[in-house]
């Protein structure tokens, strides 16, 4: 009888373990993304997508995926925590980026752009996040975009995507 009750015990724990994790991976999500950087043409090097934790535990992005349905990034272990209340952006190309953004120094960028066919196209997209067991996190669907503005958040974390005001990776969104 004290055996039974003693794996009893561990599977409620493991079930609470469980349970924990998906809460904790649901509360990263899409926050901003540049799909149409300014300029002619489309150039997919400038792109970029910002993640947001707006949950109260920290969450390891170790292979978790983001997908434009075309194509799929898979995070490694280089730099997948993600702390409550924090930043990390996605850029296909860091030097690139780094070009024409600044970071916080709390805030880590993550390139993607080794990915085969990850675009954001100008005229619209699905953007899914799924975490390291298929679960869909969060996911984005956008319409055409304007060229050099970003979509995202109206408030980090939360509220429907819609255009910003100000281009803002890895700081607080601006209407």
């Amino acid at each position: 009888m004290n055996m039974i009750r003693k794996v009893l015990v561990f599977f409620l724990l493991l079930a609470s373990l469980l349970i924990t994790i998906q809460a904790a991976s649901a509360a990263v999500v899409i926050n901003e993304f540049m799909a149409n950087p300014a300029g002619t043409g489309t150039d997919p090097e400038r792109e970029w997508i910002e993640l947001y934790n707006n949950g109260t535990t920290t969450v390891d992005l170790n292979g978790f995926k983001i997908s434009d349905g075309e194509a799929t990034f898979t995070f490694g272990t280089l730099n997948t925590l993600l702390f409550p209340g924090m930043f990390l952006v996605l850029v296909n190309n860091k030097t690139e980026f780094d070009a024409a953004h600044s970071l916080p120094v709390t805030v880590a960028a993550i390139e993607y752009g080794a990915t085969p066919n990850f675009e954001l196209a100008n005229t619209g997209d699905d953007i899914s996040l799924n975490d390291s067991t298929g679960v869909l996190v969060d996911s984005v669907a956008y319409a055409s975009t304007t060229d050099g503005k970003t979509i995202g958040r109206e408030v980090d974390g939360t509220g429907s995507p819609v255009p910003l005001a100000r281009v803002t990776p890895g700081k607080s969104n601006v209407l």
